[in-house]
């Protein structure tokens, strides 16, 4: 079986994180991949039979579309067949890095997230790079947009700074967007070495300086209160809800749990095992954000 060449694999660029922030929204997903993670000629030789049965699709030069192999066996046990799904738009974008040797920047609405600010994109269609010419692969449903060249002097969590941070928020504006991150995936220890070699190399303005003191000082805290700025969405807004929820604390993190959910993504009418760590919650507002989306809170277990 064609194996990937795993030399990038845990490299820390966003590249290589961005598949790991996005939700896969199908069990069964499709690989991309360039060239250049065919590891040796008999690699090589293999996935050209496949690309000749049909079993791979051809997204652009030396890029192409693969369904993982255990999908491909799952599926041929339920009768499934054909041609592989497209890849979704960061993975291709994650490839072509991989093939052409791109840097990628972090996305504004990813670095929005990544610091709790918005929920978790379900997909990635514009991301940023270090080429001077805008690229679109039609196709892949992607667009590669040309970024400022000191963002790449950055970490992936300097980068989510620079992107995300609101242009007119004050001292202390900043400073409570750092303190409820910390409970953020920027908190993360994928992020956070990063944040921390900014600190120290000086590559951060006085703005961002704030934001990241205040995060590395809050790791793992969690707001009982909502952000002053956040405005709550109308009463007529789909936001995810969750009914007869309480909250549980699991290796340093606070999860809510809920017998019912309604207006999420994945999920309807169905028990919340538990959602992703939680940035913040309000009772009196009734709304809880978590790494993934905010959530209305309805009645509480025992209330």
């Amino acid at each position: 079986m064609v194996k990937l060449d795993g030399r990038n694999a845990g490299g820390y660029t966003v590249a290589a994180l961005l598949p790991n922030l996005i939700h896969r929204e199908q069990y069964l997903d499709t690989i991309a991949m360039g060239a250049v993670d065919l590891k040796d000629a008999a690699a090589r030789r293999e996935f050209a039979e496949i690309l000749r049965k049909g079993d791979a699709i051809r997204i652009a030069p030396h890029i192409f579309g693969w369904r993982d192999p255990l999908g491909t066996l799952m599926l041929a046990q339920y009768g499934g067949a054909g041609t592989p799904d497209m890849p979704a738009p960061h993975l291709v974008a994650a490839a072509m890095a991989r093939q052409y040797g791109w840097r990628l920047a972090m996305p504004v609405v990813m670095a929005r997230s990544v610091l709790g600010l918005a929920e978790r994109p379900l997909e990635l269609p514009e991301i940023p790079y270090d080429q001077s010419q805008p690229r679109h692969f039609t196709k892949a449903n992607l667009t590669l947009i040309s970024a400022s060249a000191d963002l790449f002097d950055l970490s992936p969590a300097g980068q989510c700074l620079r992107q995300a941070l609101p242009r007119d928020a004050s001292g202390p504006g900043l400073v409570e967007i750092g303190e409820q991150a910390g409970g953020a995936i920027i908190a993360t220890a994928i992020f956070l070495d990063g944040l921390r070699a900014d600190l120290a190399a000086g590559r951060l303005t006085e703005r961002e300086i704030l934001v990241a003191n205040a995060i590395v000082e809050n790791v793992g805290s969690v707001g009982r209160r909502a952000p002053k700025e956040f405005v709550p969405p109308p009463e007529d807004e789909v936001v995810a809800t969750v009914d007869q929820w309480r909250e549980f604390e699991r290796d340093g993190s606070v999860f809510l749990t809920a017998q019912r959910v309604t207006g999420h993504p994945h999920l309807s009418g169905d028990r919340l095992s538990r959602t992703s760590p939680v940035i913040w919650i309000d009772e009196r507002l009734g709304f809880a954000r978590t790494r993934s989306r905010l959530y209305r809170l309805g009645k509480k277990v025992g209330a």
